[in-house]
């Protein structure tokens, strides 16, 4: 049984250049953001409420963090087989960290957003 697409062609593509890895970890995450902000308007939910506090943390974690990593390991030859799966363990730590510790994230946030207004 074979494969409908070229599943190593893909595989060839990333690894040869690590420009479509870079340019994911520095603008492609916040694309992500797009769609979230849509489902909140569907979802009616407020602008400061706890889906929006927690949703722009991880994508700002992230993006801060994948394009840090992604920037430092581009000094070196990494093949982008590497880099694709350093941009994806970096995606998926920082969603489970968020997940994890959403109810004291989102109490510091009110915290501080509190005081801001002040």
């Amino acid at each position: 049984m074979e494969f409908s697409f070229e599943y190593f062609d893909i595989l060839k593509s990333i690894n040869s250049s690590s420009d479509s890895i870079r340019l994911m970890a520095y603008g492609g995450i916040l694309l992500l953001y797009i769609p979230y902000r849509l489902l909140l308007k569907l979802f009616k939910q407020n602008a400061t409420g706890k889906m929006n506090s927690l949703g722009l943390l991880y994508f700002v974690l992230t993006w801060l963090m994948s394009g840090f990593t992604i920037g430092v390991l581009c000094q070196d030859e990494t093949s982008g087989i590497k880099l694709f799966l350093v941009l994806i363990s970096i995606i998926t730590v920082n969603l489970i960290f968020v997940l994890n510790n959403h109810s004291r994230l989102y109490k510091v946030y009110h915290k501080t957003y509190k005081e801001w207004q002040v």
